[in-house]
């Protein structure tokens, strides 16, 4: 199993506003397929994510869960790992309006 190690090889706590990805590490089977090439890692920050939330909102109408909007601002960000035409499957899992209170605070503040 893969986990966030600092330099010393102790676990560090994952920093993330979604509560379904706030764990530092990975189980044994994505941590296989990332070893062997079938799998890449990413990620995306905060801002990255809340602004995929944003676009997402305003071009389908749809409020997607943090957990979700991370996958929707790694495609949004990196525009060159995919070709034109080519398609994306995002599952949207979750619900965006568990999130709303925090969306909310990130946009408007307290």
């Amino acid at each position: 199993m893969q986990l966030l190690q600092d330099e010393h090889g102790q676990v560090k706590p994952s920093k993330t506003r979604a509560a379904g990805l706030n764990y530092p590490g990975r189980g044994p089977e994505i941590s296989h397929l990332c070893e062997i090439g079938r799998v890449k890692a990413c990620y995306a920050f905060d801002r990255e994510v809340f602004e995929a939330v944003r676009i997402t909102c305003k071009a389908e109408g749809l409020l997607p869960a943090l957990e979700t909007a991370h996958a929707l601002a790694y495609v949004l960000n990196h525009p060159e790992e995919f070709s034109r035409g080519e398609v994306v499957v995002i599952n949207f899992s979750g619900r965006g309006d568990k999130d709303l209170e925090m969306i909310m605070r990130y946009f408007y503040g307290d």
